[in-house]
């Protein structure tokens, strides 16, 4: 199977998902698909980065996205105001709240015409701002204290994050880059504050070093699965499905190494619109 048919699939199954979180009184079962998508996004990714043509037009993009996206989220969000019991009206938060949110929307937006006029960013840019971005999400995120629904998913940062390690270690196995080991070090510690957590480049780095290896990337996703399992009773394990990630191996296992239809761009406008179109849909049916 090619890379374009995987995306598809994986698009359809990141429907599911993002359908059964946002949208009230959906069957708890359609969050298990949307669990698939995590380990084979990042497992494309990696590949891509021994085939992309250009690197750093390609870190520029996911930079961008991130930004983009994390901009719109909080728009979203603010405008729609979703409560956990419905909708709130403005005044149900704080001052302080909307200052973080606003405050958070114009450094995301000077960092989007930061990128958009550099024509390549270095390492050290990329993971401040991945780290200004994610920690701001969070921060924001305990400020409100859940009074409001807040999209924090960007999973484009995490991707740019994962390519910067890539290249990282490929400096540190060619003796290229002297600080190799303090970028691998800083992106482990940046994507804490990510929505794959440690995860992410985990997953990553096993990929990076056993490419070639279709049983260590099994034994290695295996193991990372194995530390999201909640307990081992059927109930434990149906309500937190986190664990089933495992299972998105079978897409790795049927990758052709082909790259299929060479459309890549819209993709980048598919992932935000998956969010925010069943969560706008969830709020106004709540």
């Amino acid at each position: 199977m090619d890379r374009f048919k995987i995306k598809i699939i994986l698009v359809i199954l990141f429907i599911l998902g993002s359908i059964a979180r946002f949208i009230p009184h959906m069957p708890f079962w359609l969050n298990y698909p949307g669990v698939l998508v995590m380990p084979v996004v990042i497992f494309l990714v990696v590949d891509g980065y021994y085939h992309t043509t250009s690197l750093e037009k390609y870190i520029k993009r996911l930079m961008m996205g991130g930004e983009i996206l994390l901009i719109g989220n909080f728009i979203i969000s603010l405008a729609l105001m979703k409560g956990p019991e419905g909708r709130l009206n403005y005044n149900n938060l704080s001052s302080k709240s909307y200052a973080y949110i606003i405050g958070l929307i114009i450094i995301a937006l000077i960092f989007l015409i930061l990128n958009f006029k550099d024509k390549c960013l270095n390492d050290g840019m990329v993971m401040i701002f991945i780290f200004v971005l994610s920690v701001g999400t969070n921060v924001v995120l305990r400020e409100v204290n859940f009074q409001i629904s807040i999209l924090g998913n960007n999973m484009f940062l995490v991707l740019a994050g994962i390519l910067v390690l890539l290249k990282a270690l490929d400096g540190s196995k060619n003796g290229t880059d002297k600080r190799s080991v303090i970028k691998v070090l800083i992106v482990f510690a940046i994507c804490i504050f990510t929505e794959t957590s440690i995860i992410g480049p985990a997953f990553a780095f096993i990929i990076y070093e056993f490419r070639n290896n279709k049983r260590m990337i099994i034994t290695g996703l295996f193991v990372l699965s194995g530390l999201l399992v909640p307990g081992f009773t059927v109930k434990a394990l149906l309500a937190a499905p986190q664990w089933m990630m495992f299972f998105g191996i079978i897409f790795i296992l049927l990758y052709n190494e082909k790259e299929g239809l060479k459309i890549k761009k819209p993709f980048y406008f598919i992932y935000p619109l998956c969010l925010w179109i069943p969560f706008i849909i969830g709020a106004l049916i709540s």
